[in-house]
């Protein structure tokens, strides 16, 4: 019998292998290249560390990386730079992408940054679960091959993704028309968290079709938008949005929520732009603060919905333009009125006579608006927010919100919101600004 204990507990420990740690350097590590050392023998829950010739150097790696190798549910493969490293992945306009997570699952990857790609910064493409993109600075380039899509992460077919903690920038130049120029460009995936992320437009020219979005995502399942920042610095003529969603599948009986964000600048046509179409999709949009900056040609508006199943509460709606129905435009609007309450819709353009809301082809004043029972503790004023969209003392939106606890707890930056609720993305009890952008170790979401 002992004989036997001792060989079962040999075998335990020898099944119970140590997570070890792959190095990727100029020198020293296992492989100078990120993909040679895909050939090692890596196994769910080891690290493949990404080094500098020195500690705390740069170091840029001329390659088209693509993982093998898959983790588990439980132990997922983590693909990382050095800590202080600045680790760079040019794909020198040469290659499609920068990254590309095709053949593996249940992998992270960490701590870089992507530039010079000719389609996609960073792509998850194929039927991969877990793959979770974290603290990565992501740069879309628009030299090379031209007619091409340019999303700086695109990921399509996956299931429990996670986007979170990073910064998404693009060149300051013209780029070529007619194509998708996304920050963040998700497709047919389902329980996707994108969460904590930076994301600017700033390519100076405007396309004549596609959709140029800080955020695209159609056909999804189950999305959750929420804590991040999407800026639109350049004015476009159209078709620049903030947060881009449509279903165009009937049947999905999805569920999509949005809420904490800050989304501002210059819309092409919504800053935020949620279309249920042929799906019973359930739209949740909460404390989200929203500015349309001025822009000629119109409609550059904070929001569009197409949804009766649509739920908007505590957001801030502001615009700057001179037209009729300038804060909001609901091609539907759900049955119960109570599912559209407590937002500000605010534009100082406005006057008693003014038409903010559109409903269908119907434009409305703020009166007949609150007749037909929408937003009974809603506000048509001056939110009072700051240059950083802070909420000053005395603004209107400071406790005039609902209590939405058993959604989250927090706003944008964080900080826990207490007592009455405060509209708009940051609470009046928050920090003074945004901290940045955590890295986690998330979990990974799904059914």
């Amino acid at each position: 019998m002992k004989l036997l204990l001792c060989f079962l507990l040999s075998a335990f420990c020898f099944s119970a292998r140590a997570a070890t740690t792959w190095v990727v350097a100029p020198s020293g590590g296992q492989s100078t290249t990120i993909n040679g050392i895909w050939s090692q023998n890596i196994q769910p829950g080891d690290t493949v560390e990404v080094r500098a010739a020195t500690p705390g150097g740069v170091q840029t790696y001329y390659e088209q990386v693509e993982p093998t190798k898959s983790g588990t549910a439980g132990n997922p493969i983590l693909l990382t730079a050095r800590a202080g490293d600045f680790i760079v992945i040019d794909a020198q306009l040469t290659r499609n992408d920068c990254v590309l997570l095709d053949d593996c699952s249940y992998l992270t990857l960490r701590g870089f940054y992507t530039t010079n790609a000719i389609n996609y910064s960073i792509r998850s493409y194929g039927t991969s679960t877990g793959i979770t993109i974290q603290g990565n600075h992501v740069h879309a380039s628009f030299g090379g091959t031209v007619n091409l899509n340019r999303n700086a992460i695109c990921c399509a077919h996956q299931t429990s993704l996670v986007v979170e903690s990073n910064t998404v920038t693009q060149d300051l130049a013209a780029y070529e028309t007619g194509y998708d120029t996304d920050g963040i460009n998700i497709a047919d995936s389902t329980y996707t968290i994108v969460r904590y992320n930076n994301v600017t437009l700033s390519a100076l020219t405007v396309n004549d079709g596609a959709h140029d979005d800080c955020i695209q995502f159609w056909d999804c399942q189950h999305m959750y938008i929420y804590n991040n920042i999407f800026f639109i610095s350049q004015m476009p003529a159209s078709r620049r949005q903030g947060i881009f969603g449509q279903g165009e599948t009937a049947g999905m009986n999805s569920d999509w929520q949005v809420y904490n964000n800050l989304v501002y600048g210059y819309a092409g046509t919504y800053l935020i732009n949620l279309v249920g179409q042929a799906d019973p999709v359930v739209i949740q949009l909460y404390n989200n603060t929203v500015d349309a900056w001025y822009k000629s040609g119109g409609p550059g508006m904070p929001l569009q919905i197409d949804g009766t199943g649509s739920i908007i509460k505590n957001n801030i709606f502001m615009s700057e333009q001179t037209y009729t129905a300038n804060c909001a435009y609901y091609e539907v609007v759900p049955t119960s009125p109570s599912q559209i309450d407590y937002n500000i819709y605010y534009n100082p353009n406005n006057n008693s006579s003014s038409e903010p809301i559109q409903v269908g082809s119907s434009a409305m004043n703020w009166v007949t608006w609150n007749a037909s029972g929408y937003d009974a503790h809603g506000l048509n004023v001056n939110p009072n927010v700051s240059a950083a969209y802070l909420l000053q003392s005395g603004s209107s939106a400071i406790g005039a919100g609902v209590n939405l606890s058993s959604i989250f707890t927090t706003d944008l930056t964080g900080a826990a919101r207490t007592g009455a609720w405060d509209m708009g993305a940051y609470s009046a009890s928050g920090q003074s600004q945004r901290p940045a952008a955590p890295i986690i170790v998330s979990t990974v979401p799904g059914p």
